[in-house]
């Protein structure tokens, strides 16, 4: 107590103020550092959210992704059979199954199916111009398909026919037909056709 005897009422004040001044400096500052923690609390717990709400829109997304495949499951096997797998043609069995199909629905006999040598990314030395300048994509084979059907025939049913051949999801191809027409009906020679495995 003696200490403050001696202190003016002025210095008082003066000590006063500046003790006030330290002590506000000192809370702004406290108030300062707790808001800037606040604020990077708060901005994690955006950024935390927003991830959150983007892996839950990821997942609903491939959720939904998933979804849409399992309905086309049909497309996917048609898409899967636009080449034909050479495992599945082993010794042309099924290729010879399709052309006698295809001719027993249109009603035309087929007197002889020769298979040719498979070539690797080229089309067949028997195709057409327009056949060669088709690309084959990498690791698809051609090979030719030389058919005999049995003469005379009728000509809408061999365009039938041919139509049918186009239309085996792109794996047969029409390369070279020759055809005559006389008094009996439409006569063809050897009809080629380009087949697309790999």
């Amino acid at each position: 107590m003696q200490l403050f005897r001696h202190i003016s009422a002025v210095r008082l004040r003066m000590i006063l103020v500046a003790t006030l001044f330290i002590l506000t400096a000192g809370a702004a500052t406290v108030v300062y550092l707790a808001n800037q923690s606040l604020s990077q609390a708060a901005d994690d717990t955006s950024k935390a959210v927003a991830d959150a709400e983007a892996s839950q829109n990821n997942l609903q997304d491939l959720q939904q992704i998933q979804k849409a495949l399992n309905d086309r499951q049909d497309i996917v096997k048609r898409a899967d059979n636009i080449v034909a797998n050479s495992q599945n043609y082993q010794y042309q069995n099924q290729i010879i199954n399709d052309l006698k199909k295809y001719a027993d629905i249109v009603g035309i006999s087929l007197v002889n199916i020769d298979f040719s040598t498979s070539n690797s990314g080229s089309t067949t030395s028997g195709a057409t111009p327009a056949a060669k300048s088709t690309p084959v994509p990498a690791g698809v084979k051609t090979a030719t398909i030389n058919v005999t059907v049995k003469n005379p025939t009728s000509y809408p049913k061999l365009l039938t026919f041919m139509k049918a051949i186009e239309e085996n999801l792109t794996k047969m191809q029409i390369a070279r037909i020759n055809l005559t027409q006389d008094a009996t009906g439409t006569s063809s020679d050897v009809l080629s056709i380009t087949v697309y495995v790999r």
